[in-house]
Protein backbone atom coordinates (compact mmCIF):
# COMPACT_ATOMS: atom_id res chain seq x y z
CA UNK A 1 0.00 0.00 0.00
CA UNK A 2 1.48 3.73 -1.17
CA UNK A 3 1.06 5.83 1.92
CA UNK A 4 -0.43 9.35 0.74
CA UNK A 5 1.13 11.47 3.04
CA UNK A 6 3.76 11.63 5.35
CA UNK A 7 2.04 10.54 8.20
CA UNK A 8 0.39 7.95 6.93
CA UNK A 9 2.09 4.43 8.38
CA UNK A 10 1.70 0.78 7.30
CA UNK A 11 1.13 -2.03 8.89
CA UNK A 12 3.91 -5.35 8.00
CA UNK A 13 2.10 -8.14 6.50
CA UNK A 14 2.13 -10.80 9.47
CA UNK A 15 1.17 -8.45 12.26
CA UNK A 16 -1.71 -7.75 9.94
CA UNK A 17 -2.27 -11.10 9.20
CA UNK A 18 -1.84 -12.05 13.16
CA UNK A 19 -5.04 -9.17 13.56
CA UNK A 20 -7.47 -10.21 11.17
CA UNK A 21 -6.88 -14.14 12.58
CA UNK A 22 -7.82 -12.42 15.85
CA UNK A 23 -10.60 -10.60 14.76
CA UNK A 24 -12.01 -13.21 12.35
CA UNK A 25 -14.90 -14.09 14.26
CA UNK A 26 -15.51 -10.38 15.64
CA UNK A 27 -18.69 -8.82 14.80
CA UNK A 28 -17.11 -6.29 13.30
CA UNK A 29 -14.05 -8.13 11.46
CA UNK A 30 -15.00 -6.84 8.43
CA UNK A 31 -14.08 -3.30 9.61
CA UNK A 32 -10.86 -4.78 10.29
CA UNK A 33 -10.35 -6.20 6.87
CA UNK A 34 -11.33 -2.91 4.99
CA UNK A 35 -9.30 -0.91 7.05
CA UNK A 36 -6.19 -3.15 6.47
CA UNK A 37 -6.93 -3.87 2.98
CA UNK A 38 -8.39 -0.58 2.02
CA UNK A 39 -6.37 2.21 4.09
CA UNK A 40 -10.24 4.05 5.00
CA UNK A 41 -10.23 6.24 7.40
CA UNK A 42 -12.33 5.80 10.45
CA UNK A 43 -15.01 8.20 9.59
CA UNK A 44 -15.15 6.43 5.87
CA UNK A 45 -15.54 3.01 7.62
CA UNK A 46 -18.35 4.29 9.66
CA UNK A 47 -20.31 6.09 7.39
CA UNK A 48 -20.92 3.10 5.01
CA UNK A 49 -24.09 2.00 4.30
CA UNK A 50 -24.82 -1.18 2.12
CA UNK A 51 -26.12 1.02 -0.72
CA UNK A 52 -23.12 2.04 -1.00
CA UNK A 53 -21.54 -1.37 -1.70
CA UNK A 54 -21.38 -2.94 -4.70
CA UNK A 55 -20.57 -7.12 -3.91
CA UNK A 56 -21.06 -8.81 -7.26
CA UNK A 57 -19.86 -5.73 -9.21
CA UNK A 58 -16.27 -5.62 -6.38
CA UNK A 59 -16.58 -2.05 -5.38
CA UNK A 60 -17.82 0.82 -3.01
CA UNK A 61 -18.38 4.07 -3.36
CA UNK A 62 -17.41 6.33 -0.46
CA UNK A 63 -19.68 8.87 -0.11
CA UNK A 64 -20.43 9.88 3.48
CA UNK A 65 -18.39 9.99 7.02
CA UNK A 66 -19.23 9.90 10.19
CA UNK A 67 -17.95 12.52 11.81
CA UNK A 68 -18.23 14.08 15.40
CA UNK A 69 -20.21 17.54 15.77
CA UNK A 70 -20.51 19.70 17.93
CA UNK A 71 -20.65 16.72 20.21
CA UNK A 72 -23.06 14.65 18.10
CA UNK A 73 -22.30 12.23 15.58
CA UNK A 74 -23.47 13.22 12.46
CA UNK A 75 -22.98 11.37 8.61
CA UNK A 76 -21.22 14.35 6.47
CA UNK A 77 -19.38 14.71 3.01
CA UNK A 78 -16.05 13.22 2.96
CA UNK A 79 -13.05 15.34 4.06
CA UNK A 80 -12.34 16.31 0.66
CA UNK A 81 -13.95 16.21 -2.99
CA UNK A 82 -11.33 13.46 -3.71
CA UNK A 83 -12.32 11.23 -0.84
CA UNK A 84 -15.08 10.71 -2.24
CA UNK A 85 -14.54 7.90 -5.10
CA UNK A 86 -15.39 4.87 -6.16
CA UNK A 87 -13.33 1.71 -4.34
CA UNK A 88 -12.85 -1.55 -6.17
CA UNK A 89 -12.82 -4.63 -3.21
CA UNK A 90 -10.16 -7.21 -3.56
CA UNK A 91 -11.85 -10.51 -2.83
CA UNK A 92 -10.96 -10.60 0.80
CA UNK A 93 -12.83 -7.61 1.38
CA UNK A 94 -16.04 -8.80 -0.78
CA UNK A 95 -15.94 -12.10 1.13
CA UNK A 96 -15.49 -10.12 4.52
CA UNK A 97 -18.27 -8.01 3.63
CA UNK A 98 -20.56 -11.17 2.54
CA UNK A 99 -19.94 -12.35 6.22
CA UNK A 100 -20.69 -9.36 7.66
CA UNK A 101 -24.19 -9.22 5.99
CA UNK A 102 -24.88 -12.75 6.71
CA UNK A 103 -24.26 -12.20 10.16
CA UNK A 104 -26.44 -8.62 10.52
CA UNK A 105 -29.00 -10.70 8.77
CA UNK A 106 -29.02 -13.28 11.86
CA UNK A 107 -28.80 -10.23 13.93
CA UNK A 108 -31.88 -8.99 13.05
CA UNK A 109 -34.10 -12.27 13.28
CA UNK A 110 -32.58 -12.89 16.73
CA UNK A 111 -33.79 -9.09 17.51
CA UNK A 112 -37.59 -9.41 15.91
CA UNK A 113 -36.99 -7.38 13.46
CA UNK A 114 -39.73 -4.48 12.96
Amino acid sequence: MRCPSPTCTTWPPLPAKKLLAEVHDDRLSAVYVLALYLGLRRGELLGLHWSDVDLNGGSLEIRTALQRVDGALTLTAPKTRRSERPVPLPAVCVDALRRHREHQAGERRAAGER
